[in-house]
């Protein structure tokens, strides 16, 4: 059975060798009680479809998550540290995606209002937060 988007962004960022020397901690929800090390916390915000009255749509067009990276001060330093290693994987990403293709993939910052998911815990982790937006990805054909 072919990966949906969800597990194909968690494949394609754990690959990156110079995210994956720092952490192999990609979780989707749900982030296990007591987790310190850095790690990389996802959730699908939404969707939208291709509105073209002329094609039907199977996939949803557009998808968005939210990304958050909890590790130490040090980890994520500007224009080093691991979000900014995260954005520079994902950001313009055209092509191959894991088992399939997208059309290109967004990266940006969350706005101040944003409020963080992703740990629940005192673990004395800091973040910074992505918001991610998948363009048109498309399951590879078997």
């Amino acid at each position: 059975m072919a990966k949906g988007t969800s597990e194909n962004l968690i494949a394609y960022i754990l690959a990156d060798a110079s995210i994956a020397a720092i952490t192999t901690e990609v979780v989707q929800g749900h982030v296990d009680q007591g987790q310190s090390r850095p790690y990389i916390w996802l959730s699908k915000r939404g969707e939208e479809p291709w509105d073209d009255l002329n094609i039907i749509a199977t996939n949803p067009f557009r998808e968005f998550f939210d990304v958050e990276v909890w590790a130490t001060p040090a980890q994520l330093l500007p224009d080093t540290g691991l979000q900014w290693l995260l954005r520079k994987r994902l950001h313009g990403t055209k092509g191959t995606f894991g088992d399939g293709a997208v059309q290109m993939v967004y990266v940006s910052d969350h706005s101040d209002e944003y409020v963080p998911r992703g740990n629940q815990g005192d673990a004395g982790l800091e973040y910074a937060s992505l918001n991610v937006e998948i363009i048109n990805y498309q399951t590879a054909l078997a």
